[in-house]
Parts: structure tokens; sequence; C-alpha cells
């Protein structure tokens, strides 16, 4: 039904709030808590709003300070929410999400509370073990499960057979993991970010990673990504040819769409928060920014600037001129490793001299 369907919310409107200070009472089926910084963009929680578009009422809920508690907590529950679904992409900003979950439960929250992200999906059990009003916690992408799960509790269904989804009982049936539906969304956006006066947009051109660096809990998914498709009973060769467990790479033309909309809408500034926007291999870099250059330009996109991160020891000059020439006009080079040494202890491939 979802892949099916998946191209009635490519780019849709939903009935999506969102609240930067959380005092609003506005009515939903779902809510979707997470963190934005200043001058941000979460775009998880605008790619699973999307995904529910037509599906279900949604209502998005920043949460940055714990001085933001109570008044979250007022709001999912004037709402009348049955689902909740707390964003936990690492450790490091869990706590809000499950103080709110802990107050949610004091204040008599009737509904289910979720849990997703690379953290949640990396400590579920321990998750699930130790907070019981957690009802369940989704694995690894969210569009697709997010969607079974609003359906399954809508009917009154068993949630351990929603695909994706772990309770106590233990992981339900496979995540959906050759799903094409999270790269064919565009993510819900609310306040625009500023910078320097200009309409900033963040986008996502590929999903994954091609790393297995020992220090990074994203990297810790990939081959727990791979097992997931097997168990689904998925050739290896053909979840290695979908980029499961590697990089998934979005249509160029559908990400020159998606920019072009933007230019249009007053966004001159895009930042890609991808880890490998640019594929490893200088050739197919290249091909890349050519597609992405002349997609840009045949939709009449002017002039732009984009960010991004990028690895230093696949830079050649090529690239950065061809870049360049697209519009980039900043980037994090990741030098963090300088030895070989280095490199093998934490399962990376490092050439000082380049």
């Amino acid at each position: 039904m979802v892949e099916a369907e998946a191209g009635k919310y490519h780019g849709g409107m939903a009935t999506v709030g969102e609240s930067r200070r959380n005092g609003t009472g506005a009515s939903a089926e779902v809510v979707l808590v997470g963190r934005q910084l200043d001058d941000n963009e979460n775009l998880g929680l605008g790619y699973l709003a999307a995904a529910l578009v037509g599906l279900a009422p949604v209502h998005r809920l920043v949460l940055n300070r714990a001085d933001e508690l109570e008044r979250s907590a007022d709001a999912i529950l004037a709402s009348g929410a049955r689902l909740v679904g707390l964003s936990l992409p690492d450790g490091g900003c869990a706590h809000l999400p499950l103080a709110l979950g802990e107050l949610l439960r004091r204040r008599g929250f009737a509904g289910h509370v979720t849990a997703g992200g690379p953290f949640a999906t990396l400590a579920r059990g321990w998750l699930l073990e130790r907070y019981g009003w957690l009802g369940s916690v989704v694995r690894f992408a969210g569009e697709a499960p997010l969607r079974e799960l609003v359906v399954a509790l809508r009917e009154g269904r068993d949630l351990g057979a929603v695909p994706g989804l772990t309770t106590r009982a233990g992981d339900g049936p496979p995540a959906p993991v050759t799903s094409a539906l999270p790269l064919r969304l565009r993510p819900l956006r609310g306040e625009r970010p500023q910078l320097l006066g200009h309409g900033v947009a963040h986008l996502q051109a590929t999903r994954g990673c091609v790393g297995r660096c020992a220090y990074c809990g994203p990297a810790a998914l990939q081959a727990l990504e791979v097992a997931e498709g097997e168990r689904a009973g998925v050739e290896a060769s053909t979840l290695r040819r979908l980029g499961v467990g590697g990089v998934r790479r979005r249509p160029v033309a559908d990400l020159c769409a998606e920019i072009a909309e933007l230019y249009r809408d007053g966004v001159r500034y895009f930042y890609f928060v991808d880890e490998h926007v640019l594929p490893t291999e200088e050739r197919e870099a290249l091909a890349f920014l050519a597609a992405l250059g002349d997609g840009l330009r045949r939709r009449g996109v002017g002039r732009l600037g984009f960010g991004c991160m990028l690895r230093a020891e696949l830079l050649t000059e090529r690239l950065v001129d061809a870049f360049a020439d697209v519009g980039l006009v900043r980037a994090f080079l990741g030098v963090e490793l300088a030895t070989p040494a280095e490199g093998r202890r934490y399962r990376r491939r490092v050439d000082p001299g380049h």
C-alpha cells in the first residue's frame, strides 16, 4: 500500500502544525517531537510529516530546552493525539524527549508513545526495558513504519505485526529497508531560516553512509540494515544494488525540482546535510555535478549558494572547480585523522600526503 501510494504524497501539503514555543493546543492525531537549533531545520520530522500527508493530521513540536517541557506536555494533552513520536537521533539529545515521555506518563497521557532515530534503533531493547511508558521503537527509516503504525492504532490491530516496529515482544516483521518512499518524499517545512538576509533550506540528496567508522552510531546501523533486509528474504546482491547498508541516492531530477521550487519561494542558500553528497569516485561525482547544474539551468534557477560537508581525502581540483561552478560557496572539510595509524584505529583510510 505504501509503495503504491508513495507518489501521492510527493511534495504535497498536509494538515501539519508547528510551534517554536510549544504553546498551541491545535488538534492532531500524531505529534512529532524533536530538536531544532536556531537557523536550522529538522528534516527528519519534515520527512515523517510528509509521509503522513493524507493519512493523519500531524503537529510538530520543537523541544530544545528543559523549560519547554511543561508547555510541550500541555500542547500534546490539548491536541488529543493518539500517537506521540519522539526523535532520538543520538544519545546526547535523548534526555529531553525521554523527560517529556516521563512527564506525559505522570500527567495521564493515554495514547501510544514511540521513538525513532539511529540511537533509538541501536538502543531499542534498553529503552523499552527502562521506560515503561514507551510503547514501541521504530527501526531504521521511519516513514513507512510510521504510516503502518498510525493505521494499526486506529484499527486496534496488534502492533507486533507492524513491519519495522519493536515492542516488548521483540522485533516485529522486518523493516522495509528497500522501500522507495523515503527517497520519493520532500520534507514538509516550517519557519524559514535566514542567513545574511537570504532564505535558507536544508537538503538531503542521499540516505546512508559508505563508512564503518568505529566511533559513529549511524555507521553501526549499516550492517544491521543489511541483516534486516536479508531477514525479509531479499538477496544480498539486490540489497547492494539498492544501496541498503551504503548510500541510497535521490534521482538528480527530483533534487533539482525541489531546489527550483524553493528557489522560486525565495531560498538562495542551500545546505546539504548529507555525509556523502558527492559519490566517492571522481568520475561519478563529476557526472552528478554536471547533471545537477544542467537540471537547475533548465528549470530557470539563477544565482544561488550551496554548503555541505566534504571528505578532504576524496577531493580533487577538478571536483572543487566543478562544484564551485554549480554554486558551492561553503564547505566543512573532515580532516580529523592525520596518520595511517589513526585511520586504522578508527577503520578509516588516511592518506596524509593527499
